[in-house]
């Protein structure tokens, strides 16, 4: 509210009148409302809902005693044109929605874009103007808006992780793929390895192709600190069986699939999920 107040009345601060200025208008601290004051002095905001709302009680503007009943157009009608109704107030949870009058519910939440209430600043130092409905001519009243990809990139991984780092949408991945290699001084470990990266990535497939010839635990959690969707480890005990690892960042998959077959395999569960 203190943020709406000091943006609509274009002050850095606000503080509260002391008991001299509220005398002053014609009020007395402690039971103060506009009742009655003296408008000429000070300038009188309502929110929204206030205005609105019936059968309120306020300050009777004299010691110990406060009105009850009050209502905004029975009460200030002499001085309506005096008082500015603005949105003030700030939501908290439990009010009722102004549309659906439903209880508001209140989260967390991360803030991906911003709008920017520009106003008329720019269109007048450029002298960017429309007629209204009347045929006069009015500055434009400009705005915008910007995503940024930071903060996008953030709320993602808000919404999708675990303990061990971001689980990608295959949309926004980095890569699709992540070939780990064990032990590449096996010949057949880095042959198979450099074959399945060349063959996808010549298909569209964007592959991360591990080459460090790290230990298993190293790669693993590095891979998963990446976090990118489909996963092949390639190993000498995979071969032995003539089968390598495929699995999902999230889990929800991890097989074996023969050598022979794992091409055809990955691009088919990339292919789909871009798809998807």
């Amino acid at each position: 509210m203190k943020t709406k107040l000091r943006n609509h009345l274009k002050i850095r601060e606000l503080r509260f009148a002391t008991d001299e200025q509220i005398r002053a208008v014609g009020s007395v601290p402690g039971f103060a409302s506009p009742m009655g004051i003296d408008f000429a002095k000070t300038k009188v905001v309502f929110d929204h809902s206030a205005a609105e709302s019936s059968n309120l009680v306020v300050g009777a503007n004299e010691g110990d005693y406060h009105f009850k009943n009050f209502n905004f157009e029975r009460d200030l009608a002499s001085a309506k044109a005096q008082i500015e109704i603005i949105d003030l107030a700030s939501a908290r949870a439990g009010d009722p929605c102004p549309v659906t009058g439903l209880p508001l519910t209140e989260a967390r939440g991360i803030e991906v874009g911003n709008i920017f209430q520009l106003g008329t600043k720019y269109s007048k130092a450029m002298n960017c103007t429309f007629l209204d409905s009347n045929g006069k001519s009015q500055f434009m009243i400009m705005g915008c808006y910007g995503i940024g990809v930071g903060r996008s990139m953030a709320a993602v991984i808000e919404q999708s992780h675990d303990d061990y780092g971001p689980i990608w949408p295959i949309s926004i991945a980095p890569y699709h793929v992540h070939i780990c290699a064990l032990n590449l001084n096996e010949p057949a470990v880095r042959e198979a390895a450099e074959g399945l990266a060349k063959s996808l990535s010549a298909q569209g497939v964007e592959v991360l192709y591990d080459d460090r010839n790290e230990k298993a635990g190293s790669a693993f959690n590095d891979a998963d600190l990446i976090g990118i969707p489909y996963r092949l480890v390639i190993s000498p005990k995979n071969l032995a069986t003539g089968c390598i690892e495929l699995k999902t960042r999230d889990k929800s998959l991890n097989e074996q699939v023969p050598l022979a077959e794992a091409h055809a395999r990955i691009l088919g569960l990339v292919q789909s999920s871009l798809s998807g």
